[in-house]
């Protein structure tokens, strides 16, 4: 697509950015308004994801609204579902003639999209964890940092032996306990077992410590 169709395509809302029902109309109007300039591979192209844009949306919410399942769950099974569709369809549409053949195909769609839906959490997890991640007053310093660090590279998850000292994945951590309580007490890590034990939390996962070295 010309990028001066784009701005005419751009301009038909207003130039404002499209929503729901803004986007499949059009979605619509490109692929079947003879006035745009587009080849007819970039109009059937427009026209398919009309179409998978509003099975998508009108699934999500169905789907939302019919089981109680978690949004993260349904879009995980979105991906996936959207995997084993495109894969049936593709092993429908051709002559595939040896089982092998079937498989490879079903195999390659489902990479594809598995591919897509990594990326898509990943392009999440860094987005969450970089606002989680800013300096705040209550935030980590840089030494209850590193031993999250050593403690998520253990599993995030170890005891502390007779002395007091936490051990993790076969190594005794070189910190603190009260580094642990402080890190406790930001939620990142938790205790169990009658505080014999310590483990990183879901939200302590999510820091980003890529830039920061574990405790030595």
């Amino acid at each position: 697509m010309s990028r001066d169709t784009k701005g005419d395509l751009f301009s038909m809302i207003g130039g404002n950015l499209a929503e729901g029902h803004e986007i499949l109309d059009l979605m619509m109007a490109a692929a079947t308004n003879p006035d745009v300039v587009m080849t007819e591979r970039e109009k059937c192209r427009i026209f398919l994801g009309r179409f998978l844009f509003a099975a998508a949306t009108e699934g999500l919410n169905q789907a939302r609204e019919t089981f109680p399942v978690s949004q993260l769950d349904v879009m995980i099974d979105l991906f996936i579902m959207f995997g084993e569709a495109l894969a049936s369809v593709t092993v429908q549409g051709f002559d595939l003639s040896t089982p092998r053949g079937k498989r490879l195909v079903r195999n390659e769609v489902k990479d594809k999209v598995m591919l897509g839906y990594d990326l898509f959490v990943q392009a999440i997890e860094k987005a969450n964890a970089q606002e989680e991640d800013k300096l705040m007053p209550g935030s980590p310093t840089k030494a209850q940092r590193s031993a999250l660090k050593w403690l998520r590279n253990r599993n995030g998850d170890g005891v502390f032996d007779k002395s007091g000292v936490l051990v993790a994945g076969g190594e005794r951590a070189p910190v603190m306990r009260a580094t642990w309580n402080h890190l406790a007490a930001m939620h990142m890590v938790e205790f169990y077992q009658d505080r014999r034990r310590v483990r990183v939390t879901d939200f302590g996962r999510r820091i980003n410590l890529s830039n920061d070295e574990e405790s030595k």
